[in-house]
């Protein structure tokens, strides 16, 4: 069953006098449980594609569903509980608070939520736990390496337990190393719990552990290849 349709959308930024076409009639079905890599250089539109299916940019035409519901017809605060609920976020700068610990910084998107502070904790834990952070609960991000923010903003994405998770460009600010280490807990997270995971990257030896990559070329899907994992 498809978590994300793309169907026929186009987007196009104006810079300047110019115009960008980010995204040309694009279609893309994302079933439940996939662990998808969106590939291309730098301006083939894969953030841009990311932020559609994640609920921060509407687009210039076409349709763009999450778990059923089509969002180009939703309202922002529409929008914002469907993120909150369904959607996670990885981004490559890590964006975590520097004043907050690592427990306090995975709370942040449960603050939201209707969950007592015991229920939060209890969430908290498992995913501090599974990212294999428990010696660290306590420290502030100026204490971890990047690898550990990284996996901090991992557990902070699975904490509402959410359907999809959406990583832009998880491994670029980290080495080859520390890179693939995290994109081997992501794919250990998306088999265990059986969350969704989108990422995009141009590092050939992360697609490789991608069930399916998507190449993307001048905002138009190129070609699709299946299983790459192996």
């Amino acid at each position: 069953m498809a978590i994300v349709s793309l169907v026929d959308i186009s987007k196009t930024y104006k810079m300047g006098q110019s115009e960008v076409h980010a995204l040309q009639n694009v279609s893309l079905k994302i079933d439940k449980g996939e662990f998808l890599a969106v590939a291309g250089s730098s301006g083939s539109g894969k953030t841009t594609m990311l932020n559609m299916i994640g609920c921060l940019d509407y687009p210039d035409s076409g349709k763009v569903c999450v778990d059923g519901a089509d969002v180009t017809l939703l309202k922002p605060n529409q929008l914002a509980r469907l993120r909150n609920r369904k959607i996670g976020f990885i981004f490559q700068s890590f964006n975590l608070i520097p004043v907050l610990n690592v427990y306090e910084n995975i709370e942040l998107p449960l603050l939201l939520s209707t969950k007592t502070a015991k229920e939060r904790e209890k969430l908290i834990l498992k995913f501090i736990d599974a990212v294999g952070l428990g010696e660290h609960i306590h420290h502030k991000p100026d204490e971890l390496s990047g690898g550990q923010r990284q996996r901090v903003a991992i557990a902070r994405a699975l904490t509402t337990e959410p359907d999809l998770v959406l990583a832009d460009e998880p491994t670029a600010n980290l080495d080859s190393k520390t890179g693939m280490t995290i994109i081997d807990l992501m794919l250990e997270l998306n088999q265990h719990f059986g969350t969704t995971f989108i990422f995009s990257t141009h590092d050939s030896k992360v697609l490789e552990h991608a069930s399916r990559v998507v190449n993307l070329e001048d905002g138009r899907i190129i070609n699709q290849l299946e299983e790459v994992t192996g």
